[in-house]
C-alpha cells in the first residue's frame, strides 16, 4: 500500500497499487511513534439494547474490555503513553483501566462535550499531545502489525493519514 497524498489536501489516504515516490514534499523524519490518543467518550447508542448499560470502550471481546485491547496492541509496537479522552461513564471506564497493571502512563482528559462528534473530543487532548501520535477510537479492533507500516509512511508537514 502506497500513500496518495491529495494536491488539495492536508490528509492522505492508503490506497493499494499507488506510486507516491515521485511526489516531493517535506517530510517528517521518521521516529518512533510512543503517543497515542484513544477517544473513548461516546455512548454507544448504535448498540442501545444490547450492552446492558455498559460503556461501549468496556464491552468485552475475547473476554478483554475494547479499550484494553487497543491499549495492548499499541504497546506492543512501543506505545507507552496514552491520552484518553471520556466522556460518557468516565468514571466507570477510568475505574476499570489500570495503567500500572499495562505497564503504560494514561492522561485521562475529560470531554463534557462528548454528545458532539469526535472532532471534539480530539481538540480536548490537543494540549497534550506534540508531534506525532497514533488516534485510536476505543472500540476499533486492529491487528497490532498494520501500526509498524503506517509509523514508517512519510508524510508532509501538517498532514496526516487514514487508512
Amino acid at each position: 500500500m502506497e500513500l496518495n497524498p491529495q494536491e488539495d489536501s492536508p490528509y492522505s489516504t492508503c490506497l493499494p497499487g499507488v506510486n507516491s515516490s515521485s511526489i516531493k514534499r517535506e517530510l517528517f523524519e521518521k521516529e518512533a511513534v510512543t503517543k497515542a490518543v484513544i477517544i473513548a467518550a461516546g455512548n454507544g447508542s448504535r448498540l442501545q439494547g444490547y450492552q446492558n448499560h455498559c460503556p461501549k470502550p468496556l464491552l468485552k471481546v475475547g473476554g478483554i474490555p475494547l479499550i484494553q485491547r487497543v491499549i495492548v496492541a499499541a504497546k506492543k509496537n512501543g506505545v507507552t503513553d496514552f491520552v484518553i479522552v471520556l466522556g460518557y461513564q468516565a468514571a466507570r471506564i477510568r475505574k476499570r483501566i489500570n495503567a500500572k497493571k499495562l505497564g503504560v502512563r494514561i492522561t485521562w482528559v475529560r470531554n463534557l462535550d462528548w454528545r458532539k462528534p469526535n472532532g471534539v473530543s480530539l481538540l480536548k487532548a490537543e494540549k497534550y499531545v506534540n508531534g506525532r501520535f497514533f488516534l485510536f477510537m476505543a472500540d476499533h479492533v486492529f491487528d497490532p502489525k498494520i501500526l509498524k507500516k503506517l509509523e514508517s509512511v512519510s508524510l508532509a508537514k501538517d498532514s496526516g493519514l487514514l487508512c
